[in-house]
Parts: structure tokens; C-alpha cells; sequence
């Protein structure tokens, strides 16, 4: 089915939905709008994250660095780099 089409269609069952099934609609659209926007900041991180790293201002951790950070800043022992 073309876009166009579904399009249409699609429009034409919101028009005959009742408020259950519309809020449902949006509530979908909502999470999907959100999730969109969670994946675009996640790859902004990343695409800074190995900038400093290709600088050479990043931290690399082993990965018993990491689990070793990750244990002391759940007991609280926050430290930093």
C-alpha cells in the first residue's frame, strides 16, 4: 500500500474513532515521538564522546575500571576523573 493511500485511509478511520481508540492513537504517537528524541540525544553523546576521544581528552576504562566506578558510585563513593 503507497503511503498516499494508507495515508488517506488511516484518516478516514480517525475520523469515525471514538475517544477510547483515539487516545490510544495518541498515546502510541506520544511514545514513538519520545523514543525518536531519546535516540537522537543518544547519538549526539556518542558522536561527542568519540570526538574527545579521536582528541584525546576522553577517558578509556578497562572494562574492571568500569565495573570497579560503577561499584563505588553505587555504594556512594562517587569519584570523579
Amino acid at each position: 500500500m503507497a503511503l498516499k493511500e494508507l495515508r488517506k485511509k488511516v484518516k478516514q478511520q480517525l475520523n469515525t474513532a471514538d475517544e477510547r481508540t483515539l487516545k490510544t492513537i495518541q498515546a502510541i504517537l506520544a511514545v514513538q515521538q519520545e523514543e525518536d528524541e531519546a535516540e537522537l540525544a543518544f547519538e549526539a553523546e556518542m558522536e561527542r564522546r568519540f570526538k574527545e576521544l579521536e582528541e584525546g581528552k576522553g577517558i578509556q576504562l578497562t572494562p574492571e575500571e568500569f565495573m570497579a566506578r560503577a561499584q563505588e558510585r553505587r555504594s556512594g563513593k562517587v569519584r570523579t576523573a
